[in-house]
């Protein structure tokens, strides 16, 4: 099987960050406390998770900062899934049910997209170009 490289593991990822970042936002303003947060509290999670979208897709175009840009993706997406484990696990009637299933479900595929771009820098990093 084929690994997909950095730029389209980025590119992926700047997609699903900001689906996901419109669906906080929306849900945020349309409902009273989605999966038991407080409104505000989406949308700000929302409009920051669109923010890291953005900041992915540009970074995914950049040639010569491909690595960095990486690293920093890697770092990101580490902490949200430390953050969530101990959110589900130390304080998991900050959510409702429904939030919880869409925490951890939102953590695996952050989970699969931080090692797959792991994957993809250390390919960039061996290739005689990286």
């Amino acid at each position: 099987m084929t690994m997909p490289s950095l730029d389209t593991t980025l590119r992926l990822n700047a997609g699903f960050s900001l689906l996901t970042g419109a669906a906080a936002v929306v849900l945020g303003v349309v409902t009273d406390a989605p999966f038991g947060l407080a409104p505000w509290f989406l949308i700000t999670l929302g409009l920051g998770l669109a923010i890291y979208g953005v900041q992915l897709a540009a970074g995914a175009r950049d040639r010569d900062r491909l690595g960095a840009i990486g690293r920093f993706a890697i770092a990101a997406d580490s902490l949200w899934v430390v953050g969530a484990a101990v959110v589900l696990l130390f304080f998991p009637d900050t959510l409702d049910g429904a939030g919880r299933v869409v925490l951890l479900v939102a953590t695996v595929v952050v989970a699969e997209l931080a090692i797959t771009q792991y994957l993809g820098l250390r390919r960039l990093s061996a290739s005689p170009a990286g």
